[in-house]
């Protein structure tokens, strides 16, 4: 889930971000918001590269959480005022359905509460995308 896009500063970032996930055999993204350049950029490699990575535009990112909660996964918000990823990742490699939050804009305090972990690569300043 991309949380908080805005499409003249991030459109390069969020597809990075999608492009990512699909690479790493993500089933799709969720996009907090509408963006024509992502939405094509991902669809373009999809028909390209094969594969059924599928992108859902205008998202609710709350209603999604706790849609996927209550469907027993779980979900790690990736940020640097989480803990430590060699601290966790063991816990969280045992679990089956994981979405993966990852913020662009100040993120919502209820964010880091709904997830199951909040996760930082290090303990150094980085951004979202970096985790």
């Amino acid at each position: 889930m991309r949380l908080g896009h805005r499409p003249e500063r991030d459109k390069r970032i969020t597809t990075h971000v999608g492009l990512v996930a699909r690479a790493f055999g993500a089933e799709g993204m969720l996009l907090c918001g509408r963006d024509a350049h992502v939405e094509e950029s991902l669809n373009d490699a999809a028909r390209r590269w094969g594969g059924a990575f599928r992108l859902t535009p205008n998202a609710s990112w709350k209603g999604e959480i706790v849609r996927w909660k209550e469907s027993g996964g779980q979900v790690v918000h990736l940020t640097m005022y989480g803990s430590n990823l060699p601290d966790v990742i063991d816990e969280i490699r045992k679990s089956e359905d994981i979405l993966i939050v990852v913020g662009a804009e100040k993120v919502p305090a209820e964010v880091y509460q709904l997830a199951d972990w909040n996760v930082a690569v290090g303990n150094q300043p980085h951004s979202e995308v970096a985790a």
